[in-house]
């Protein structure tokens, strides 16, 4: 099944899917985190016509400038997805199929608390360790000398990569708008490049089975005490932000905010009356969430709630 130039990774029948599928051609894949205006990205493509290239981004504004980017350009070896790259990198791609993964400029997170946000963490160098394919590379460009410096910590302590020398300034055949802007002020910025040498390990959490509940006689009085309670497991955390009836009390939605080791998603569940008695606990068919641990356990959990055995 071919896609187009924007893809929804939520809407995957199978994780990792086969790439080839989706794009026009068959070619070894790069792909950059946080493309902003697509300059880089486009221009890779440009570059090298015989590789695929995948980009993630937050910004929908972003993504949307790419999309005209990439229609101006008739791009077809180019598609985008509106999704946090860390996680994406993780689930969306099988071991050792990435060729290079680029990462311009991403925002520092310079205070302590929050380290956990940065794009470069212990969990990112492993998912690296797994995706990329043996002599593949990680090229970090930043105008932040101690987040290249820390990064190349962390490469050098996890073991399957070699870590090249901190460039300054380096001299990049394809640059971005805003590279280039920093150094003709005069500033400095700063180049990592690490390639694979051996293959890594990474624990993934996306699976497509997704458990319905059926439910006898639910306890349906005062749902409103199960609202803004914080429920947590290990590295699974829910909270139902909001609970949503129909006129006849046939059907109930509870608006749900998860979060899986960092990775936040919000969707709702349905309670729904059967026809044959009883109810069903399921995913509304409005929000289509990856299958993390903390969706699936938000199900078991709030049939718990509701009175589940």
């Amino acid at each position: 099944m071919k896609y187009g130039r924007f893809i929804n990774p939520r809407k995957f029948i199978d994780t990792p899917p086969d790439w080839n599928e989706i794009f026009p051609n068959p070619g070894k894949l790069m792909v950059e985190i946080g493309f902003g205006s697509g300059e880089f990205l486009c221009s890779k493509a440009i570059e090298n016509p015989e590789h695929n290239f995948v980009g993630f981004e937050t910004s929908l504004l972003s993504v949307v400038k790419t999309l005209n980017r990439l229609e101006a350009l008739s791009l077809d070896n180019v598609v985008l997805a509106l999704l946090d790259g860390r996680f994406a990198l993780r689930e969306l791609f099988s071991d050792e199929s990435v060729n290079a993964v680029f990462a311009n400029f991403p925002c520092p997170w310079p205070k302590k608390r929050h380290a956990k946000r940065r794009l470069i963490t212990e969990d990112f160098v492993s998912t690296l360790s797994a995706v990329l394919e043996k002599n593949g590379h990680f090229e970090l460009v930043t105008d932040v000398k101690w987040l290249a410096e820390e990064a190349r910590e962390m490469f050098q302590k996890n073991g399957c990569f070699e870590p090249g020398e901190l460039e300054i300034d380096p001299v990049r055949k394809v640059q971005t708008k805003y590279e280039r802007k920093w150094l003709s002020q005069g500033k400095h910025i700063y180049r990592l490049v690490v390639r694979k040498k051996s293959r890594g390990h990474v624990e993934r959490m996306v699976t497509w089975e997704m458990p319905h509940l059926h439910i006898k006689t639910p306890d349906l009085s005062n749902l409103e005490r199960f609202v803004d309670t914080v429920y947590q497991e290990s590295d699974k955390t829910f909270v139902i932000k909001d609970v949503y009836a129909d006129i006849k009390n046939e059907n109930y939605l509870f608006l749900i905010f998860s979060t899986d080791r960092g990775f936040q998603q919000e969707y709702y569940l349905r309670l729904a009356r059967k026809k044959e008695g009883g109810w069903i606990l399921k995913l509304d068919s409005t929000t289509v969430p990856f299958r993390t641990p903390a969706v699936k356990w938000s199900v078991a959990k709030i049939g718990e709630l509701l009175g589940q055995p």
